[in-house]
């Protein structure tokens, strides 16, 4: 005789109350990681225009070689991260290579550029898996809203990222040479990483 179950419920507090924290903090770091990732691809166009000195020929061909090179990597090296490391050392790779390398935008030439691009798209596909991780492990009844969370914070980290970074490019560009976004990316990727890098540790190691 087949066992009768109860409905399903629509809003699971228990199991909500149980992953909050990682809930939290790994949307709080979806958001500010993605705003990031949009500022340096909203910015760094006008950079080339500007301080690089390219046509927008040449940028539209730069941004294809960044886009199709971190498909390659991410199809390539993602797979190996996620067999060789755990999501806690993962989670610091990918934090600690775009902090460095949003600093590093201001001084590579073309070539470098489009590697270090590719790099930065690569790493926030790979935070965005791992978040995705996280959430799945959570059960079945709130995997639609946490995902939903999950894109929502990616949204968000648009809108932060068009506030506060992009205008940043036309300040001073005298003396900034349109560079300022870039280190405010890092500086901003730091301050968030040392906030909620512990708790989040925490949590990690309780899922």
């Amino acid at each position: 005789v087949k066992k009768k179950t109860g409905p399903r419920k629509l809003f699971d507090i228990e199991t909500l109350s149980k992953y909050k924290g990682t809930i939290v903090f790994s949307v709080i770091l979806v958001t500010f990681f993605n705003s990031i990732a949009y500022a340096a691809t909203q910015s760094i166009q006008y950079y080339m225009q500007d301080t690089l000195g390219l046509d927008a020929q040449n940028i539209g061909l730069v941004v294809f070689l960044y886009s199709i090179l971190s498909v390659v990597i991410s199809l390539i090296f993602q797979p190996l991260f996620f067999k060789k490391f755990n999501d806690w050392k993962n989670l610091l790779i990918a934090n600690g290579t775009v902090i460095v390398m949003a600093f590093a935008l201001s001084f590579v030439d073309i070539p470098m550029l489009v590697v270090v691009m590719s790099v930065v798209i690569m790493m926030n596909t790979l935070l965005i898996a791992i978040n995705q991780t996280l959430l799945s492990r959570t059960t079945d009844v709130e995997r639609g809203m946490l995902i939903g969370l999950n894109q929502s914070a990616q949204s968000l980290g648009g809108i932060i990222g068009n506030f506060l970074i992009t205008p940043l490019y036309a300040f001073m560009p005298e003396i900034t040479n349109h560079r300022l976004p870039f280190f405010m990316m890092g500086i901003m990727l730091f301050i968030v990483t040392l906030i909620i890098i512990g708790p989040l540790k925490k949590q990690l190691h309780e899922v």
